[in-house]
């Protein structure tokens, strides 16, 4: 099915109420957010999550938004790979390397780390 096609048919759902507005609105959004993913297998865990928050707002309007955002957040934080968190320069916070992640330098800076 096509953008606009699915944009007439939501806009239709929406109208009769069989949707909310938010509801709508999100759907279009996480849509979009997919197609700005180049990494097939994260489009796919995207599509999941973006799932479960269209179930969430569609049931439980605000307050399920918030449950599911707390639900991404707890579990984002508990991933570990390769024996460091996930969310590494932020939680546990390192402002050093914070400002690593942020500021990028040449190789040829005095500011960048040398290997001996």
């Amino acid at each position: 099915m096509s953008l606009a096609a699915t944009i007439i048919l939501s806009e239709v759902a929406a109208t009769i109420g069989l949707v909310r507005g938010e509801v709508v609105f999100y759907c279009a959004l996480s849509s979009l957010s997919v197609y700005g993913i180049p990494s097939f297998e994260v489009s796919r865990a995207v599509t999941l999550w973006n799932f479960l928050f269209i179930v969430a707002i569609g049931l439980f309007n605000k307050i399920g938004f918030i449950v599911a955002s707390f639900v991404l957040f707890i579990t984002l934080i508990s991933i570990n790979n390769f024996g460091s968190a996930y969310l590494y320069p932020f939680l546990p916070f390192n402002f050093k390397d914070f400002l690593k992640t942020i500021v990028r330098v040449s190789a040829d800076s005095k500011y960048a780390t040398k290997v001996k």
